[in-house]
């Protein structure tokens, strides 16, 4: 089966987990990897590479776009769920999400416009920084599938790709035009931190463990808001 979409993949970590995502959508018309991380290096043939610059909607050949980062993983049904969904009216698609991080499991609340129109769609980085796209839509529907968010399993692993995903973030933040701004230190950490708070877990966790979790989701974002004064700064030092 081959679904009538651009499968537009963040990259943010490169290596084995952008490898993990592009193997996983194959079913796609395009696989396109927008490279915000500077980490795409040997990408499979027919997948092409372009820069945080290009927007999602203006690197796609076909109708419909799908936005991943390589961190997440589709679900066995998501295929088959974004070719149903492409077949019918233009319309703006949420994709649910689950978390996987230190060991712990849980189904996010907020599941972020994912699936639109081409000419519609924008990549955006919405609260906490979640990669959304900005497709213009009375009210998007919910995916039937959704895919998992493979974060790392232990503390000493979880800090580097921390890292490299507010780098990819901030670059991404710098191609959109953005400033920095004091308050969105606070906001993005909330945001990402709540998203975790208030999901449901998969299995036996222990607020202490749950936690953690979110504290460290939401520092993702303040360490993005963090790089993008930094980029800032070195471009403008008056800006410091």
């Amino acid at each position: 089966m081959t679904a009538p979409v651009t499968v537009a993949v963040i990259a943010q970590r490169g290596g084995a987990a952008l490898a993990r995502t592009l193997a996983a959508t194959q079913w796609a018309a395009e696989r396109v990897v927008v490279d915000a991380g500077d980490v795409a290096r040997e990408l499979p043939p027919g997948v092409r590479r372009v820069p945080p610059t290009v927007d999602v909607g203006a690197a796609a050949a076909s109708p419909w776009v799908l936005l991943l980062a390589d961190d997440e993983q589709p679900d066995d049904g998501l295929a088959a769920a974004v070719a149903a969904a492409a077949g019918g009216a233009p319309a703006a698609w949420r994709l649910p999400r689950a978390l996987d991080a230190l060991g712990l499991g849980f189904r996010l609340h907020h599941a972020p416009v994912r699936l639109a129109p081409r000419p519609a769609a924008r990549l955006r980085l919405g609260a906490g920084l979640a990669l959304d796209l900005a497709a213009p839509a009375p009210r998007a529907r919910r995916l039937a599938a959704g895919v998992h968010v493979d974060r790392a399993a232990t503390l000493d692993a979880a800090l580097p790709a921390l890292d490299a995903d507010a780098r990819a973030l901030a670059a991404l933040l710098v191609a959109s035009g953005a400033s920095p701004r004091t308050h969105r230190l606070a906001t993005s950490f909330a945001a990402g931190a709540a998203d975790v708070l208030a999901a449901a877990a998969t299995a036996a966790t222990s607020w202490r463990g749950r936690w953690i979790v979110a504290v460290l989701t939401g520092y993702r974002g303040l360490v993005a808001q963090a790089k993008l004064w930094e980029l800032a700064h070195a471009q403008r030092p008056e800006l410091g």
